[in-house]
């Protein structure tokens, strides 16, 4: 099942700053950032290709709009309440990996919470 959010811009943008910074926006504003299966594919990605960058020195996390992140999709989170535990498990380990990805990117990282982070 599928959990996309309404509008159409990317879920997870990337902002390169001068000297070496990035910042990467988690970007549903209108569902407060809340996280889903397919913003946690686009934010491993953009990890993957930070991984690589020589130029990189830092890494800015944020949310757009009024939130850092609302937490996982109530959507989401309720599908999984139909699934069996071994199975809900092993997804659910799956979904915060990704999410967890910016770990493999080895320079210093912040965390610039605006707003709720749940």
């Amino acid at each position: 099942k599928r959990f996309f959010s309404a509008h159409h811009e990317p879920l997870v943008k990337i902002e390169k700053l001068d000297k070496g910074i990035s910042v990467v926006t988690l970007n549903d504003p209108k569902k407060l950032n809340a996280l889903t299966p397919e913003m946690g594919l686009e934010f491993e990605e953009h990890m993957k290709t930070l991984k690589h960058d020589k130029d990189l020195r830092a890494l800015i996390i944020t949310g757009a709009g009024k939130a850092f992140s609302a937490g996982g999709d109530l959507d989401m989170l309720k599908y999984k309440t139909t699934l069996s535990p071994t199975e809900n498990s092993a997804i659910m380990h799956n979904f915060y990996l990704k999410y967890l990805s910016f770990r493999n990117v080895y320079v210093p990282t912040i965390a610039a919470i605006n707003g709720p982070a749940i």
